[in-house]
């Protein structure tokens, strides 16, 4: 009897995931976003919007503002009704220099 060691396909998710390999791959995360969001399923825009959120929390933690800022929006294109992403979006403002 043969049996055969079978690969399963790449898939957009695949390509997502990939995301949080690095920091470098905030650009890749970008455009997975856009170009990947209409594809995924409910569960998966949710637990990307979870990832982006997690890289914005980290962002304010480091003072990026702008990765912070990014990385809400790249969250709100995925799961536009988590609550989170408000209470993220005042911290930013917060922590502008022009106090938001």
């Amino acid at each position: 009897m043969l049996i055969e060691q079978c690969e399963p396909a790449a898939t957009d998710t695949d390509t997502y995931a990939g995301a949080d390999a690095g920091a470098d791959a905030d650009a890749g995360a970008d455009a997975d976003a856009g170009a990947g969001a209409d594809v995924l399923s409910p569960h998966e825009r949710e637990e990307a919007a979870k990832d982006e959120l997690a890289r914005a929390r980290a962002a304010l933690q480091n003072g990026d503002l702008a990765a912070a800022e990014a990385a809400l929006v790249r969250a709100a294109e995925f799961d536009p009704n988590n609550p989170d992403i408000a209470e993220l979006q005042e911290q930013a403002r917060a922590a502008r220099p022009d106090g938001g």
